[in-house]
C-alpha cells in the first residue's frame, strides 16, 4: 500500500513514518520544512516539501506519488504548551483548510482513503467547531477519524508526567494509528485505558 503522511515531522508523524516503512508500506512524507528533507529520506520516505495551503503543490505531490491512503496529522501547535491558546485560531484554520485541501487533491488524482487526526477531549469555542468540521469532512468522504487522548511520552507536552484523562501514551497512539489503516470508515478512539472502537459508517 502507498501511504502519504501529511505533517510527517510532527510528534506522531516522525515516529509513524519509519514504522510504516519497516512494515513494508511505500511511504511519502509531506513537510513544510526543507531542513527535514534528508531526515525523512533517511527514514525511507519519498519526501514532498510544501505548505499545506498550496493546493496546486499538494495536488501535484499526490499525482506523482499516487497514494492509496492519506494520513492527515496536520496541526499548527507551539512547542511551548503555554502558547496553545495563542495558536488556537491558526490550528483551527489548518484543521479545516488542510483537510479540505487533502480531500480535493485526492479527488483529482488517485482517490485515496483519508485517515485524520482528531481529539478525544473537548476543546473550547471555535476549537470544538473546527474539530467537528474536520471529522465531518473525513467521514463524509468515508474516511477514518482517530480521536487521540492527550499525548504523553518523549517529545510531547508531557514527557515526564501524566496529563489529565483522556490521555494516551505516544507508543499506543502510533500502534493504534497503524491498526486503523485497515479500519472501515468511522471513529476510532485511542485512550488509556483502551476505549472501544466506535464505527459509525460501514463503507
Amino acid at each position: 500500500m502507498r501511504i502519504f503522511v501529511a505533517r510527517a515531522t510532527g510528534v506522531i508523524g516522525r515516529l509513524l513514518v519509519p514504522r510504516l516503512v519497516k512494515l513494508g508500506y511505500e511511504v511519502a512524507a509531506l513537510t513544510r520544512s526543507a531542513d527535514q528533507k534528508n531526515l525523512l529520506a533517511d527514514l525511507g520516505a519519498t519526501v514532498f516539501i510544501s505548505d499545506i495551503f498550496d493546493q496546486d503543490h499538494v495536488t501535484e505531490s499526490f499525482a506523482l506519488f499516487r497514494p492509496e491512503l492519506v494520513i492527515n496529522q496536520i496541526t499548527n501547535l507551539p512547542d511551548d504548551i503555554s502558547m496553545i491558546s495563542a495558536y488556537g485560531p491558526m490550528n483551527n484554520e489548518i484543521r479545516r483548510a488542510g483537510t479540505t485541501i487533502l480531500l480535493k487533491a485526492g479527488q483529482e488524482t488517485s482517490k485515496p482513503r483519508l485517515l485524520s487526526q482528531s481529539v478525544a477531549f473537548t476543546l473550547p469555542g471555535d476549537g470544538a467547531r473546527a474539530i467537528n468540521d474536520l471529522e465531518q469532512l473525513t467521514l463524509g468522504a468515508h474516511g477514518v477519524v482517530i480521536r487521540y487522548g492527550r499525548l504523553y511520552g518523549k517529545d510531547t507536552y508531557y514527557p515526564f508526567e501524566l496529563p489529565e484523562p483522556p490521555r494516551v501514551s505516544l507508543n499506543r497512539a502510533i500502534a493504534g494509528t497503524i491498526a486503523a489503516i485497515d479500519s472501515p470508515s468511522g471513529i476510532v478512539v485511542l485512550c488509556d485505558p483502551p476505549i472501544a472502537t466506535n464505527f459509525i459508517d460501514g463503507h
